[in-house]
């Protein structure tokens, strides 16, 4: 179940009409080419046809586990270029045009359901409603392969009684060519409301060295063993950790916050959980300076199609040290990515980010 490669020779080939990127469409948008034939050959009759295909496709193939496959196919239009007489003469070409659909077809797609079960419902009047899905592809070293492809196939049809004698090339009885095109995702508004969620953990540290003057002192074996049992007498120190972290990140190459995270601490002071211990003094905070180092990472848009559901999770870990005692916090929330503002971007673009 590859992708599908592009392909052409002097029988035949594809040429889409200049553009600043002639290969990437938007659903909407109309594809405008010639098929180009190069070579001289006389055929009293034959068929120039073009074809605009979409499809979804997964294969998975883990170890000791059944080899899974599912096809679903988004789109499949058809023109026929010309149909007569080829006669020797100079290059020849044809034009053709296809408006990109905004939507799968409806009745393509319940046609070519491979499993009982798809992530999306399937019903003519919900699949009208869905967004064409945009290119994409993914593999990793376990064995998933899933990929969204578009391409334009042009075919040379010959009737068969005159395939023997009329071609003096065994390659002009199966002239093909095909193209593939890129499907970018529609651009996405301005981003206003970055939605944060708002995490909120209750945190303490219990040591002698919470009390002042303490901090650099080491603590004795006494203090140890009540410090290891958290004994009354131990001070305590209790704080609840805010952290804001956005949950729909905008795309844009140009952003120089993409991923902001805001931390907050606040004393916990008539928590009755927390009383019985000894109240120290109120304390200070030193932020150390650090610098966050670029990844390269290929994150592209959150979607769904029938048979590939693309999401992110985002993991996050805290570290606090108070008093020479480290608190460890971490959490998980899930990150929905959504367009850049004005423009499309590549589905497979790899974009460079702070994290």
């Amino acid at each position: 179940m590859p992708q599908r490669l592009s392909y052409g020779d002097q029988y035949l080939r594809i040429q889409l009409l200049e553009s600043d990127n002639p290969s990437t469409f938007a659903p909407g948008d109309t594809i405008n080419g010639n098929v180009i034939r190069s070579a001289n050959f006389y055929s009293p009759r034959a068929t120039i046809t073009i074809r605009l295909t979409g499809r979804a496709k997964v294969k998975r193939d883990f170890d000791k586990s059944p080899v899974y496959r599912s096809r679903y196919t988004l789109l499949d239009l058809s023109q026929t270029l010309f149909h007569g007489p080829l006669t020797i003469s100079q290059p020849r070409s044809w034009p053709f045009g296809f408006t990109l659909p905004t939507c799968p077809s409806p009745g393509l797609v319940r046609k070519s359901q491979s499993f009982p079960k798809s992530l999306l419902p399937l019903s003519p009047d919900t699949i009208a409603s869905h967004p064409l899905p945009f290119s994409f592809k993914y593999h990793d070293s376990e064995g998933l392969l899933t990929f969204v492809e578009y391409f334009l196939t042009a075919k040379l049809h010959i009737q068969q009684d005159l395939k023997k004698n009329l071609f003096r090339s065994a390659a002009a009885l199966s002239a093909a060519a095909i193209l593939p095109i890129t499907v970018s995702p529609a651009p996405h508004g301005e981003l206003v409301d970055q939605n944060p969620k708002l995490h909120s953990i209750t945190a303490s540290a219990c040591s002698h060295s919470l009390l002042p003057g303490m901090n650099h002192t080491p603590l004795s074996l006494k203090q140890n063993v009540k410090k290891f049992f958290q004994c009354s007498s131990v001070p305590h120190l209790a704080f609840d950790v805010k952290l804001a972290i956005r949950q729909t990140i905008q795309l844009d190459l140009d952003a120089k916050d993409p991923v902001s995270i805001m931390v907050g601490i606040v004393p916990v002071g008539r928590n009755a959980a927390f009383l019985n211990g000894t109240l120290c003094q109120q304390g200070h905070f030193t932020w150390p300076s650090f610098k966050l180092r670029r990844l390269r990472l290929c994150i592209t848009h959150n979607f769904d199609t029938y048979n590939t559901r693309r999401y992110y999770r985002l993991d996050w870990e805290l570290k606090l040290e108070v008093g020479r005692e480290r608190v460890w916090l971490q959490g998980r929330q899930s990150v929905t990515f959504v367009g850049p503002c004005g423009f499309t971007l590549p589905s497979d673009h790899c974009t460079t980010k702070g994290v």
